[in-house]
């Protein structure tokens, strides 16, 4: 069985039930399921939503109805840099995609996950929150479990969890910082690329300068929205393309890849009003750009 506790503090004192478990965004679905199969307890017993919540009470939610393994574990090392009941934050590697075309192949992010799971002895979807390029390396989030992933999912959709990127770009940029916003479009004349467009999506990237190296720059960028390739586009639409993106232009001499990392991510735990931040450092092929500095 896969449950979650939860322990009621203070701040939920006098609350009912309903109050709590309305912060996860559940649908009206699940909300129903938990209550009339049974499924959420306080103290052991079996409660309506209407009770009020005393101090040190326990919650118990069965998630094992909404929960099953849904991509092939693959035994891979993952490197975690930030787990609780609620988030796991793990530092992705260049060179692999996020998830398979068809659920029983391998050799995907998702795959190493579901196998860390299958370690822990969880049996769980995996339930990530964004995507990255498979360049892209750094900070990757996954809700544990549909709870989590409900409440994620909707602070996701209206841009309450922030995210800044380290990025080397070619040249040297004319303001140490700016806004970009753009909408962007996918460019229909070639696959898997996109462009600035005025039929697009409306974009917004904010972009600071952290050094000037001798041929190019390293920027930190901050997403307002998450379009597909947002941050390629936008830096190679104000001439400033991405180190190892060719498909965009960018210098290939450097670095034989992307050079974009997910430097950071920041999300509030869902019952207290505390954020959290979790940093990636940067990897070794983009911190040697940083060793080879001019003079």
């Amino acid at each position: 069985m896969e449950t979650l506790n939860i322990t009621v503090t203070d701040q939920w004192v006098g609350h009912t039930l309903a109050d709590l478990i309305g912060v996860f965004h559940v649908g009206d679905k699940k909300y129903r399921k938990l209550q009339e199969d049974n499924l959420i307890s306080i103290n052991a017993e079996f409660v309506a939503y209407s009770t009020i919540l005393k101090l040190n009470d326990i919650i118990k939610i069965d998630l094992t109805p909404f929960e099953k393994r849904d991509f092939v574990p693959e035994s891979s090392k993952i490197t975690v840099l930030y787990e609780n009941d609620w988030m796991l934050i793990i530092d992705k590697p260049s060179g692999i995609i996020i998830y398979p075309e068809t659920k029983n192949q391998l050799g995907t992010l998702v795959n190493r996950i579901a196998g860390f799971y299958e370690h822990r002895g969880y049996d769980r979807q995996i339930r990530y929150l964004h995507r990255l390029d498979k360049d892209t390396t750094g900070c990757f989030a996954c809700a544990k479990h549909f709870l989590a992933h409900s409440y994620y999912s909707h602070l996701w959709d209206h841009h309450q969890i922030e995210r800044t990127y380290l990025a080397f770009v070619t040249g040297q940029l004319v303001y140490p910082k700016g806004t970009i916003s753009a909408p962007i479009s996918k460019d229909r004349h070639v696959n898997n690329k996109f462009r600035v467009s005025a039929t697009g999506d409306q974009a917004t990237t904010e972009y600071e300068v952290v050094d000037d190296y001798v041929e190019y720059s390293l920027v930190r960028l901050r997403l307002i929205t998450g379009k597909t390739h947002q941050i390629r586009v936008h830096m190679a639409h104000i001439g400033h393309p991405l180190l190892g993106d060719p498909i965009y232009g960018g210098d290939m001499r450097l670095i034989k890849r992307t050079a974009l990392h997910s430097e950071t991510i920041t999300f509030p735990n869902p019952l207290k009003n505390v954020p959290v931040t979790v940093l990636s450092p940067l990897p070794k092929d983009m911190a040697s750009l940083i060793k080879a500095r001019r003079p």
